[in-house]
């Protein structure tokens, strides 16, 4: 078994995540204040959902970054003989960016590895059928695929496919 670090970026996405999370949702809730003192029309509901919308997604996301690094030990991914596991995927939406964790993907899943130019890092499509993991994170996998980010160093393609038993 071979074990990944998480790296300065994964930690610096978590200060930026929580930073975004405490602005986001203040900034929500004072437009909800207005809106309740009545100092402003009601079009300023509007405004004050998205931006709690965007708060509250990135605190869950924060939430599962920080378990990941406490239960986890700081370890980004897990690769065994079996597969990969004990990792994160990563969904973002516009302003809403959620990050979901994975327990197990069994390299039989693996449809197709590459390398991602806007990642930098190797990613993969998956078959979501053989993977554990919730339903959105399953959902995520099969639109998103899953990237071996945010960890030191970063798996080779030849590592990977040595795993995979490709050549």
């Amino acid at each position: 078994m071979k074990t990944y670090k998480l790296s300065g970026s994964y930690y610096g996405t978590v200060v930026f995540l929580m930073v975004f999370s405490v602005l986001f949702s203040k900034c929500g809730y004072m437009l909800l204040l207005d809106y309740a003192i009545g100092k402003e029309d009601s079009s300023i509901l509007i405004l004050a959902i998205p931006f709690i919308l965007a708060g509250t997604a990135a605190f869950i996301s924060v939430a599962t970054m920080i378990m990941q690094i406490f239960f986890y030990k700081g370890i980004g991914i897990k690769l065994s003989e079996e597969g990969i596991s004990d990792t994160l995927v990563y969904a973002g939406w516009m302003m809403f960016n959620i990050i979901i964790p994975v327990k197990f993907i069994p390299w039989d899943a693996i449809l197709n590895v590459y390398w991602d130019s806007q990642y930098r890092c190797m990613a993969a499509e998956v078959d979501i059928s053989k993977v554990k993991a919730s339903k959105f994170g399953k959902f995520v996998l099969k639109h998103e695929g899953y990237y071996f980010r945010d960890v030191k160093p970063k798996p080779t393609r030849e590592e990977i496919l040595d795993y995979l038993g490709w050549k």
